[in-house]
């Protein structure tokens, strides 16, 4: 994960070149997060023992705003390898796997379908929450970092993917999830029933949709439905309404951002499920139909709704977006040879596709949608793994394969040069602790479990395993059972 105390540190300093080239140690694309990140860093900031958590996000965005990233030059290349690596998809998973091999000496083709790269950041969302020359300066900072090319408008389908396959030492797939999810309800395929995606997509290329006087129906309630019913509003639409099956509450979308949509005169219509999609004589629709649902047992960490006992509902609408989640495009690939479950690529822990030795696919296509902030897998893949055992996992003379003995080593050697590199920032994080703890006893263990933590990176990059989720629910456990024996204000 990218080092927070370290770019906020550069930031106060006024380095804020270093800042953005901190972020970028991990993650290329430093301005993206700062306009789009979910920033969930700032719910676990220990700032919140105090009274407030650090505005992390917004640190960040003014680092990329004094300096912006196209104007920052990336750590030096090392020296070329002369390997060849095709990445298909030009999204954030994609460039970033991009960067970190131009980074390592290799020397990467991108190979996107439309017309620009950026992916979801570009067509995925609005110009409002993120800019696109913004989006531009980060595109530009990744090609700078060396032997980068760019192929957008061509379309990879089975027989490209051959001859790609037989063509480049190594094959990273990232196409991510670019079609946006149907409702199996009547009318559906009516006129004026877009998908979400499609809209974004459309406007990601300049086609600005008009809703001057419509009445528009938006269906979902994650954050691409927030964001088509605010880009509606923008377009001129009379009246906009949210649909979701579910309580306000349980909306997948940001809570600000569903503040901000009832803000600009969005209407909230939840607990309504559709069932059908009603149209007139030429076949445009001119009607949801809804049925009144309750909330019922928790499943999945949610309430699943039921049917209530009422009369359906009828909502008029000009224009309907379907926004209730995503696919991954499989098809041509399937008939290459990858293998999918539920529609996303299989993979092996390396990003390894099944039954290939050189290919290896990641992001969305393969973990499934996800929020742009989240880390991306090439980078923590291409962290682990040195120059050397890339080479020896990409195809040769002997189509030599990956061998996870080669990889635990590379990966124990990564994690053993972290705890040499940083101990004082390990140590650290366990003296800050102690000095909240109101007991020695209680600081000793707050400096032993940081201690632990550390060994269990060792440990995980040897072959074991680290379960991070449950060693942060431990602490949280453990953080909860103090105060209440101490006293909130005593623990503090």
């Amino acid at each position: 994960h990218v080092d927070v105390p370290a770019y906020i540190a550069l930031t106060a300093a006024g380095d804020y070149a270093g800042a953005v080239n901190m972020v970028r140690k991990d993650n290329p694309f430093p301005t993206a997060c700062a306009f789009v990140c979910e920033h969930p860093c700032e719910t676990r900031c220990r700032r919140t023992l105090i009274d407030a958590p650090i505005n992390i996000r917004g640190i960040k965005k003014f680092a990329v705003d004094q300096m912006p990233a196209d104007q920052v030059a990336p750590p030096p290349r090392s020296v070329d390898t002369a390997r060849t690596v095709a990445v298909i998809g030009g999204g954030p998973s994609g460039l970033t796997c991009a960067y970190f091999l131009a980074l390592m000496g290799h020397r990467v083709t991108v190979f996107e379908e439309r017309a620009q790269l950026g992916g979801m950041l570009r067509y995925g969302i609005p110009a409002y929450r993120f800019p696109r020359e913004r989006l531009d300066e980060d595109i530009r900072g990744i090609l700078n970092a060396g032997t980068i090319t760019a192929r957008c408008g061509e379309a990879v389908g089975a027989h490209e993917m051959a001859e790609i396959a037989d063509t480049y030492h190594a094959v990273y797939v990232s196409i991510g999830a670019q079609t946006g999810k149907s409702l199996r309800i009547d009318g559906v395929d009516a006129e004026g029933v877009v998908s979400a995606v499609d809209l974004l997509g459309a406007i990601g290329d300049g086609d600005y949709p008009d809703f001057t006087g419509k009445r528009v129906v938006v269906v979902g309630g994650g954050n691409v439905a927030m964001d088509c019913a605010r880009t509606s509003v923008r377009a001129g639409a009379d009246e906009v309404s949210v649909v979701y099956r579910r309580r306000k509450d349980d909306m997948t979308a940001l809570p600000a951002e569903v503040e901000s949509a009832i803000a600009e005169g969005v209407e909230m219509i939840v607990l309504e499920a559709p069932v059908s999609i009603e149209a007139d004589e030429r076949g445009h629709c001119t009607a949801l139909i809804t049925q009144p649902q309750m909330i019922g047992p928790v499943r999945g960490g949610r309430p699943a709704p039921v049917a209530a006992d009422k009369p359906t509902r009828r909502i008029e609408a000009d224009v309907i977006l379907i926004a209730v989640g995503q696919n991954v495009v499989s098809g041509p690939f399937e008939e290459f040879g990858l293998q999918t479950t539920w529609g996303c690529f299989n993979a092996d822990e390396h990003l390894a596709a099944e039954g290939h030795d050189h290919v290896f696919v990641g992001g969305d296509c393969q973990t499934g949608p996800a929020p742009s902030s989240e880390p991306s897998m090439p980078a923590a893949w291409l962290r682990q793994t040195s120059t050397a055992t890339l080479v020896s996992t990409t195809r040769s003379s002997s189509r030599s394969s990956c061998r996870p003995s080669s990889l635990k080593a590379s990966m124990s050697a990564a994690a053993a040069s972290w705890v040499s590199a940083r101990p004082a920032s390990v140590f650290t994080i366990g003296i800050w602790s102690s000095r909240a703890l109101p007991r020695r006893r209680l600081a000793r263990r707050q400096a032993a479990a940081c201690v632990a933590t550390t060994l269990a990176l060792v440990r995980s990059a040897e072959g074991g395993t680290w379960n991070g989720r449950a060693q942060q629910n431990h602490r949280q456990r453990q953080h909860r059972k103090r105060s209440a024996q101490y006293g909130q204000a005593h623990y503090r």
